[in-house]
Order: C-alpha cells, then structure tokens, then sequence
C-alpha cells in the first residue's frame, strides 16, 4: 500500500496547494481552540474550588451555630447551683441519694429533652459511682453503666472533653464532661443523643451536584 507521503506527492499541483493552504488555515483555528478550552477549564476548576471553599466555610459558620445552642446548654448545667449541688451528692452517695436531688437532675434533664425535637434522650454519667441517670421522652431511670462509656474511655486524653461530637449507629453523641471545680477532677459526663437529620439537612443544603460527597470528622 502507498504510504500518505507517496500519495500527496501524486497529486496534482493545485490539489497540493489548496491541501497546504488548508492546513495553514486550520493552524491557528486549532490553536485558538486548544487556549480557549484550557482557559475554559481553568476558570471552570478555579469556580468549583472557590464554590466549594465557600461552602466549606458556610457549613462551619452553620455548624457553629447549631452547636452553640448545645454548648450553652451544657454551660447552664455547669452554673445552675442547685442542678450540679444534686449532681455532687449522687456521684458521693450514689442511688442512696436523697429523692429530691434525684427530682432535681430528671427534671432539669426532661426540660431539656422536651424542648428540642433533636433530642432522642439525655445520659447523666457518674464516674464515681458507675451509674447512669437516663433522659428519655418515655419516662427516665438509673441504671448501671455497664461498657456504655467504652468508646469514651478510648479516647486519648490529650484530646479536649468540653464538646465533643461521636457518631453511634443512626445517632450523634454531643458529651462534655464536667470537672471539680476544687481539683479539676473529672467526675461526671453528659450525653445528649441527637437525631443526625439535623446535620445531614446541612450537609445536603451545600451539595451543588448530585456525585459529590462530603465527610465530617469528629476531633
């Protein structure tokens, strides 16, 4: 068979120069094209980079505030005095504890549960007494704690227990552990078990295509 070469060098003069005029005109069509498609898809990745950062930073500013309402939640424990006055006498005497410190810490922890629809329940843990006072909407009781606090227990202890976010099957754990003013000693943890819609309406409410996905890490 004749090569490519072979065969233009049969063609006719007319024919080898309408074909020469042709791929020089077609040069800087090609040219133009190949810039304008990478300009076109720099700008199109510099977008994307910029849509996602921004994004990026509205899903902290609204996670922050969803939090926030949580974290003050955790701070009224800490001054109400009549709440953490009941909380000390449990984890001193445990159940022997006298009723009306026990009406105390139910009531304060099903007013909380019962204004938040998030909240599936609330666990009150005493480090002292392995003990467990549960919040639930159905009604709440003490219980041993039985390898409830196993996760909690692995984690490092270098890592901050002020607010801490663990994912536990289809719920989210929001826990603080509260200190001994006097000594710093950590004697009691709090445990709100909230439903995950909330941050999964956000998360999906940032998505700007149907293939991404998004992963939030804890710690």
């Amino acid at each position: 068979m004749a090569s490519i070469a072979e065969k233009f060098s049969g063609w006719p003069i007319l024919r080898k120069l309408f074909a020469v005029m042709l791929v020089i005109s077609l040069l800087p069509v090609a040219l133009v094209l190949s810039v304008s498609l990478k300009l076109t898809f720099n700008t199109m990745q510099e977008q994307l980079v910029y849509d996602s950062s921004m994004n990026v930073e509205w899903l902290q500013d609204r996670l922050e505030m969803e939090i926030e309402g949580y974290t003050r939640s955790f701070y009224e424990l800490e001054i109400d005095s009549d709440f953490r006055s009941a909380l000390s006498h449990w984890c001193a005497e445990g159940d022997l504890v006298d009723y009306a410190a026990k009406l105390e810490m139910i009531n304060t922890l099903n007013q909380i549960v019962s204004v938040n629809s998030n909240i599936n329940a609330i666990e009150l843990y005493s480090f002292t007494q392995g003990r467990v006072l549960l919040a639930e909407r159905s009604g709440s009781a003490f219980a041993d704690t039985g390898d409830r606090l196993e996760r909690w227990l692995e984690r490092d202890e270098g890592l901050q227990s002020n607010v801490v976010l663990l994912r536990s099957e289809r719920e989210i754990l929001l826990c603080h552990q509260m200190h001994r003013f006097e000594t710093g000693e950590a004697y009691a943890l709090i445990v709100i078990r909230l439903r995950p819609y909330f941050i999964q309406d956000i998360l999906d409410a940032i998505k700007s295509r149907p293939g991404e996905a998004l992963f939030l890490f804890n710690d």
